[in-house]
């Protein structure tokens, strides 16, 4: 049985991050170094516009309303369960770090661009 776990893929740990995660998400805040190049007009109106949504399976679908952009890609949890991989469009896309993840609260750390962001279910 072990070694089926280990075939598949089977992480505890990372499947129980991927159930807490499978939700919308509504971008509320962003910040970090990366962050101060961004106007804060331009924060504002991403507020409530920008969306994160994760599934079990490891997809997700990234949307901006205003603009009507969608993404699409895929995501790993790292076997520290705190580093999240992405891709779009079938090419590495961020690093992420999970800085907090409860019911109520998101909070991503993209590496790249030293920027954090807060999100909460929509």
């Amino acid at each position: 049985m072990i070694a089926a776990a280990a075939l598949f893929g089977c992480n505890d740990k990372s499947d129980s991050i991927k159930k807490d995660l499978s939700k919308q998400w509504q971008m509320m805040g962003i910040g970090g170094a990366g962050a101060v190049k961004i106007p804060d007009s331009i924060k504002l109106k991403m507020y409530g516009t920008r969306f994160m949504e994760f599934t079990d399976k490891g997809e997700m679908i990234a949307t901006s309303q205003g603009v009507h952009e969608v993404q699409r890609g895929d995501y790993t949890i790292g076997d520290d369960g705190k580093t999240m991989f992405t891709t779009r469009n079938g090419r590495a896309s961020d690093t992420m770090v999970i800085n907090k993840l409860t019911k109520d609260s998101l909070i991503l750390f993209i590496k790249g661009a030293n920027i954090e962001t807060t999100w909460i279910p929509k």
